[in-house]
This record gives structure tokens, sequence and C-alpha cells, in this order.
């Protein structure tokens, strides 16, 4: 079963975060699974071999979808690791977002981060509570197996997040610290290695809820002003990792 999410995205200054926390914090809780809040997200994007979920965002399609398999942790030991892994689908019409997911074993997550030919395999990874989603390995499966899907980039960042009070399914977010890096540098999102993809001062703010915005939180929104942006941190890694000036042209890639 697809789990259905609206989000609500901006690319906002640190001093727009200060006051847009501050004017809704007494509605919000610190997200339980990070420190103060905060902890780190990393995903590694995969695509077709012409780059179509990449495409697909720039020409604005309204229904489209990405591949990625998403970490939450990577230790710090002489043979690094990452681990608390999931292989996803994120499906999105317009700001209607619709994700498929399945948690990975370490040692299939490792696997899969360093050759996505392993992805063809996938029931060999996936943990066992999770090997009764059947059709959500095989449509994982089915992309692996066409030509040339591979790995893109890897996206890593900071991320704070609050969670409602009274509902707790609502979600505010910020994203700091939005690096790219190449599909292989999969275990340096600690290093601060990456190429940066939005100004250094300016955070990605999301708004995420099932059915309908808080009419409070809502209100902030109208208050504070902040104005909805499209961005997708794939396409912006893409073009930082893909492109030395920053622009992809159909030529390159099809030259790549």
């Amino acid at each position: 079963m697809l789990s259905r999410r609206y989000e609500l995205k901006y690319l906002i200054t640190a001093a727009q975060r200060e006051r847009f926390l501050s004017a809704a914090k007494s509605g919000l809780q610190e997200d339980p699974h990070g420190r103060s809040a905060v902890y780190r997200v990393s995903s590694q994007y995969y695509d077709s071999a012409n780059l179509s979920a990449y495409w697909e965002k720039l020409d604005g399609e309204a229904v489209r979808k990405k591949f990625r398999l998403r970490y939450y942790s990577t230790d710090e030991s002489d043979n690094p690791r990452v681990s608390a892994a999931f292989m996803e689908i994120k499906h999105r019409i317009d700001h209607t977002v619709y994700k498929e997911r399945v948690r990975l074993t370490d040692d299939g997550a490792n696997d899969i981060l360093s050759d996505a030919r392993a992805l063809v395999e996938l029931d060999k990874f996936v943990v066992e509570k999770d090997q009764s989603k059947q059709s959500t390995i095989n449509a994982i499966k089915r992309a692996a197996q066409s030509h040339g899907f591979s790995a893109v980039n890897v996206i890593s960042y900071l991320r704070e997040a609050w969670e409602g009070l009274v509902d707790r399914r609502l979600r505010l977010t910020f994203d700091a610290s939005c690096q790219a890096l190449a599909p292989d540098a999969y275990l340096d999102v600690n290093a601060n290695r990456g190429r940066h993809i939005i100004p250094a001062d300016m955070v990605v703010m999301e708004i995420k809820f099932d059915h309908a915005i808080p009419r409070w939180m809502r209100d902030i929104a109208v208050a504070q002003g902040p104005r909805l942006q499209r961005f997708s941190k794939y396409a912006a890694g893409t073009e930082a990792i893909w492109s030395d000036n920053g622009k992809l042209t159909r030529k390159l890639i099809h030259e790549a």
C-alpha cells in the first residue's frame, strides 16, 4: 500500500528559518530520531541511461518517480559501512507524494551501494519483515533490469526535523549543508567533500502532512511569506556531478 503525503517546499535563508521555527515551535516537538532534532540523511539515486528522471523534473512533468537507497548511519571504523537503510520509490503527482520503501539488511545496503547491479536480486537484501512487499520489490527489480540503469549521485544533508504535538504526521523539516557526491563516494558523506547544491546560508524547508495543512501552520506560512519553490536535490546534484559549468544539456548526456 502506498503512503500518500503532501509536501510544500521552500528555499529560505537561515534568518527566515529562525523566524519560522520561532513562530511554529509551540505546536511542535523534536523528532526523536535526531540529536536536538538533527540527523544526517543520505541517498544514492538511480536513473536510466538517458537520465529520464532528471529530464522529467526539468521538463515539469506532473507525474514522475525516482529510485533511491536512503541511509541514516555511516560508521567511522577502519572498515566503514552504512546501516539503517531503505530502498525507496518516490512517486510525485504535483505536490502529492507517494512513497514505497523496503528495509534493507546492512550487508544488502552495502552491496547495492557498491554495485547497483545487485538490485536485480533485491529479494536477497530485504529484511524478513518486508519480504511481503513483493509489488515494491518487483518494481525496483524491473527498473534495475532496464538498459543503463545505474547510480547517478549521492545527496547528503543535515536535517532538522519537527513533528506536530497533536498530529504527529505533520512534519516541518529544514535541510542544510546539502551536498552532492559521486555515487562511489557514499561513505564520504560526513567528510564535507561534496559539491554544495544550495548556497551555504540557505536551507530547504518542507511542510509535510497527510490530508490538509493545519490552519495554524498555514497562517504562519502566509504571515512569514516564504515563496513556494520547485527544487529537486536530485536534479541539482546531477548537474553538480555531471557538468563542470552547472548546466546539463541533452547532448552532454548522450555523449557521457
